[in-house]
């Protein structure tokens, strides 16, 4: 059986031919400060620009389920690739801000360098305006809100 012929084979049964599927592309990690839809795909593209976007951990079970072979006709294997490139010092296989902050912030540097410089600059700007709530925050001694609402209600964990 033809690879065109198994694609759409294998696809028969959900109702679409193969060839004419979109690329599911896999989204960046988000920044925390950022909005999800101002964020770019693996292969470097704004999210926008693709009718299908997935997570990382969507790609995962896709390839989980049908294999990697078949699971390359319906994901942009520049996706792929490039998250099991930048990813493969972390846990999960994909860079996050909170497991490996330079290393996820560090691939901003290219196309959007100069938004990256301004919420640089801007959080820079924070710190100097508040100071004592930043060495708060580096020393540990913040109490994340969650933890201060349960205190205010009385519950303790």
């Amino acid at each position: 059986m033809t690879r065109r012929a198994f694609a759409q084979d294998e696809h028969a049964q959900e109702g679409e031919a193969m060839p004419d599927a979109p690329l599911s592309h896999i989204a960046r990690a988000v920044l925390p400060w950022r909005d999800p839809a101002d964020n770019d795909t693996e292969c470097g593209k704004h999210v926008a620009d693709f009718a299908k976007v997935i997570t990382w951990d969507e790609a995962r079970v896709l390839v989980k389920k049908h294999g990697r072979q078949r699971a390359a006709f319906v994901l942009c294997m520049t996706c792929v690739e490039t998250t099991r490139r930048h990813g493969s010092r972390t846990q999960f296989g994909q860079v996050t801000f909170t497991e490996e902050p330079v290393e996820r912030l560090s691939r901003e540097f290219g196309k959007r360098r100069s938004q990256t410089d301004a919420e640089l600059r801007a959080m820079a700007e924070i710190v100097r305006r508040y100071p004592d709530e930043f060495a708060d925050l580096l020393a540990g001694r913040v109490m994340p809100i969650e933890e201060l609402r349960r205190v205010r209600r009385g519950q303790r964990v």
